[in-house]
């Protein structure tokens, strides 16, 4: 019975294992960037660019679909720091027509040299020493470039550096799913990767703040996992985020930062009013020493990104398909295991006796089984009869063969019993 039990424990592995193969199988990624093919093409975006002396317009409408929606970014660098406006339209319809939805946005302010006195690593200006603060307000012609990630789709990157080289960000805009330095950006985001260049530190055992402004119609709030987190994309993220009703915008970023080449923690302050206007709030990105960081925060809109199966998005949904197959598998697997065990306990044991009964000869037709019986203690008897109702099933010869020696390793009441099953399903398939 032990043995039975554990046989079927490795009959419900192999089930759940194969249609986990399955599911791996039905799943392409012809890119190898770990994201389905399929997925990826219902979350391509066109992406349209204009630009002015002190500003860029980037337009993202996604590419499939009865129902289009629309992402608008407008990049700002001017005295006021760097800005990067969001704007959401879940109907794109010309711009006529279209109404705003969801509005938010994120501006590089400062940088700010401090001492911090209560060493918990992050800017406090009514605790911590000031040392100085660097405005980010003069800047280098903006550099643009194209590179395409497959035949159809395009990566925008945006180079925009102040006057010293000291601050620069790192712009990416994305029509489809690609991997920039090791992190994955979706089509509904922009990652915007931070560098600060050879700081111009005056103390001896300062550290660094960027003052981050935040601006929306709604409060900005703290969330511990990302959506990229929980949808696999992302790990050790956290983020600020801003709503209007189902809608979500957020500024993401990860938890450690590249300080002279090593990974090295950072922190953020708690979402506060800014000082200059009540009507806008701020964080300070706090970085440990170092003459270059390297950081890269991510902007964009939460829920927004096409699934194969609705509602939900792919890995959930993915498990959750590969669960209820398996279930109905095992059930199925149980059924014919329960049958056997409890309607017909020997025949388990039949093959056994069969192998035994060809090690003393090989049996070659129904009269030499017949005959076999006879002579062998292993078998008990039978009746003319019995070769009879053999004869009325619906077999070949091979199959016939093979069914008598399975039945002759039986007892006489399992042969009964199961020709007596047999015999009601043929009645009931005649009718």
């Amino acid at each position: 019975m032990k043995n039975r039990k554990l046989i079927f424990g490795f009959i419900v592995l192999g089930i759940i294992l194969f249609n986990i193969s399955i599911m791996i199988v039905m799943a392409s990624d012809d890119d190898s960037d770990g994201i389905d093919d399929e997925y990826e093409y219902l979350n391509e975006r066109n992406i349209n660019i204009e630009f002015s002396e002190d500003e860029i317009e980037i337009q993202s409408v996604l590419r499939t679909g009865a129902q289009k929606d629309n992402i608008r970014f407008r990049i700002r660098n001017d005295s006021d720091g760097i800005e990067i406006e969001l704007r959401y339209y879940p109907k794109f319809e010309g711009e006529e027509h279209e109404e705003v939805e969801l509005e938010f946005s994120v501006a590089f302010h400062k940088l700010i040299e401090y001492v911090d006195l209560d060493s918990n690593n992050i800017y406090d200006e009514s605790i911590d020493q000031t040392i100085q603060e660097i405005e980010i307000n003069e800047f280098k012609p903006l550099f643009y470039s194209q590179i395409q990630i497959s035949p159809n789709t395009t990566l925008h990157y945006f180079k925009l550096s102040t006057s010293d080289g000291v601050f620069t960000t790192h712009i990416y805009f994305s029509e489809e799913f690609t991997a920039v330095n090791g992190s994955l950006i979706t089509p509904s985001q922009s990652k915007i990767d931070i560098e600060i260049n050879n700081f111009n530190f005056t103390h001896g055992s300062s550290q660094l703040a960027l003052y981050v402004k935040l601006e929306s119609e709604s409060d900005y709030e703290e969330k511990e996992e990302t959506e990229d987190e929980k949808l696999g994309f992302a790990s050790n993220e956290k983020s600020v985020f801003m709503s209007n009703q189902s809608l979500i915008g957020f500024l993401s970023w990860k938890e450690t930062a590249l300080i002279d080449g090593n990974e090295s923690q950072i922190l953020i302050s708690s979402v506060e009013t800014d000082d200059d206007d009540e009507l806008e709030q701020k964080i300070y990105v706090n970085y440990p020493r170092g003459l270059n960081i390297y950081h890269d925060p991510k902007l964009g809109v939460e829920g927004i990104l096409k699934s194969l199966f609705q509602p939900g998005f792919p890995l959930n949904l993915t498990i959750i398909t590969i669960i209820i197959v398996s279930v109905i598998s095992i059930s199925v697997a149980y059924s014919v295991y329960h049958y056997k065990e409890n309607l017909f306990p020997g025949i388990i044991l039949a093959h056994e006796r069969r192998k035994k009964l060809k090690k003393s000869k090989k049996l070659n037709s129904i009269s030499e089984i017949s005959e076999e019986k006879l002579h062998n203690p292993q078998l008990t008897a039978v009746s003319a009869d019995f070769f009879k109702e053999i004869d009325t099933l619906d077999l070949k010869e091979k199959e016939k063969e093979q069914f008598i020696e399975d039945m002759l390793a039986l007892n006489p009441f399992e042969r009964t019993l199961i020709l007596r099953e047999m015999n009601k399903k043929s009645k009931l398939k005649e009718k």
